[in-house]
């Protein structure tokens, strides 16, 4: 038995269990041996199917093995060629696996290289058609500790059902937007680099207990026409606490005709957090252009987001257009999917601003939350929208109308109130102008619209109704009323329909 025996070995199990998993329909028929006291066995391991708890599964699986084993038992050597059909892992599946190992397992280490590929490979929201990963794996501490080192190499690269119909439902969220333009490019953007794309870069896979890191040295995606997509330079991804998300650091860029062009850097701050530095080129399509000349994010050891910078944008929103706003962004986003935007008071400027038949002029808006909360809140109770301005002063026209409008105090609330006090609406020349003032105005917003509007004085003699204007309650309407221009071969006639709001579109 020590040298020179040589037989056959025949096993058939219609079910085998085990650290989670079963397994149906293994069977082996191959060669032991024994030669210098050293044991082989060759052969083939065919599995029907297998399934673990964790969720991972697989269709059929042959592994054909050459294993020899050290002089009693000390150490295990040798090789195993894996060919499998529909594997599934959490978060990841492949239609079909090539798996070459040469592997050798002493003083409780596990060494040697292996070289895999997988076919019709799908994740979330991407796919590919071919996924090769090669390289050299290393285990300690019974397993405890493990390393992959290697490179990646993946082809035709497409977009998954679930990235394309998050694109196609944000495009039709931002419908009547600079948005919605953008969204459609950048889907036009992807599906034409899908053929022909490439990724490869260096990987390096770890595991020291419970936590996981993936370590990305540089990696580069190419579009089907040559472009750099993007690349990846000292990526680095940790688990971070139970349930929360990864810790990230390292460098990256996009690119590509199309596509948003941003250049981020991810690290770490002295208190151990992580930092992001990120900019974005203008972005642009149909007219529209998006632009982030600075964002600053911070990511503590929980998951949590906190984020400052600035954001530039020029073309359509709900209702009319804007050109040049300058839009400083600052926040959170808590492990848990809080979100809390603009907890200390923000000023807004721009250009331009179009919203039905009024064009504003260049102006800054300020605006501020409520004490101890935020502008933008959304969360277990959902989207809520606080915020309050110690006044407005805004210039432009309405139609061919030259237009004023000073106010005191407002504050909006959504869902909620709207309250503006000591409103003073001036329409024509000064010369001849016609002036409307509100003391008070309260509306409620959210569901049916209603409110009341105390004391509205015309305080020009051209103004006339053709219905009293007392007090109102319920539903605004200014439809009955008419501003006769000088100017004008007919009289100006408020084209807000009796179902309509009298709040501007932008305050709704």
């Amino acid at each position: 038995m020590q040298n020179g025996f040589a037989g056959t070995l025949a096993a058939v199990a219609p079910s085998l269990s085990g650290s989670g998993c079963k397994a149906n329909g293994a069977r082996f028929v191959g060669k032991i041996a024994v030669r210098e006291e050293r044991p082989s066995l060759t052969g083939p391991l065919r599995l029907d199917r297998i399934a673990c708890d964790s969720g991972a599964s697989s269709g059929p699986l042959v592994a054909d093995l050459d294993a020899r084993a050290d002089k009693g038992f000390a150490g295990l050597a040798g090789a195993a060629t894996v060919r499998g059909n529909k594997l599934t892992v959490p978060g990841l599946y492949a239609e079909t696996l090539a798996l070459d190992t040469r592997l050798a397992f002493r003083d409780s280490a596990l060494t040697g290289r292996i070289a895999a590929n997988a076919g019709g490979v799908g994740s979330g929201g991407v796919r590919f058609g071919l996924l090769g990963l090669e390289g050299s794996v290393r285990t300690r501490e019974a397993f405890r500790k493990a390393e992959f080192r290697g490179t990646i190499d993946g082809q035709g690269l497409r977009q998954g059902a679930a990235l394309d119909n998050a694109l196609a439902s944000g495009e039709r969220s931002a419908s009547g937007t600079l948005l919605a333009p953008m969204l459609a490019q950048l889907r036009a953007s992807l599906k034409r680099e899908e053929r022909g794309s490439r990724l490869g870069g260096e990987i390096a896979l770890r595991r020291n207990g419970d936590a996981m890191s993936v370590v990305i040295p540089q990696a580069r995606l190419t579009g089907g026409s040559g472009q750099t997509l993007l690349t990846l330079s000292r990526f680095q991804m940790a688990s971070g606490t139970k349930g929360g998300p990864p810790l990230l650091a390292g460098s990256f860029a996009t690119g590509g005709a199309g596509f948003p062009r941003i250049v981020g850097r991810m690290e770490r701050g002295r208190a151990g957090q992580a930092l992001f530095r990120l900019t974005m080129a203008p972005w642009r399509a149909a007219g529209g252009s998006l632009a982030i000349p600075e964002m600053m994010i911070a990511q503590i050891a929980d998951g949590s987001l906190g984020f400052s910078g600035t954001t530039q944008v020029s073309g359509a929103i709900p209702g009319g257009s804007v050109q040049n706003l300058v839009l400083p962004v600052n926040g959170a986003y808590g492990a848990r999917g809080e979100l809390a935007l603009w907890r200390h008071c923000v000023t807004a400027r721009f250009d331009r601003l179009e919203l039905g038949q009024m064009a504003v002029d260049g102006n800054a808006l300020q605006f501020c939350p409520p004490g101890g909360s935020a502008i933008v809140r959304n969360g277990a109770r959902g989207l809520q929208v606080a915020a309050g301005t110690p006044g407005l002063d805004l210039t432009g026209k309405l139609g061919e109308t030259q237009l004023a409008l000073r106010t005191g105090a407002v504050g909006f609330a959504w869902p909620g109130v709207l309250k503006a006090t000591a409103v003073d609406v001036t329409l024509g020349p000064p010369a001849t102008a016609t002036h409307l003032t509100v003391a008070d105005l309260d509306a409620r917003v959210g569901g049916e619209l209603g409110g009341v509007m105390g004391e509205l004085e015309p305080s020009s003699p051209p103004f006339r109704s053709t219905s009293p204007m007392p007090r109102v309650n319920g539903a605004m309407s200014m439809e009955s009323l008419y501003f006769p221009a000088p100017n004008l071969t007919s009289p100006i006639v408020s084209t807000l329909p009796a179902s309509k709001s009298c709040i501007p579109p932008a305050q709704r």
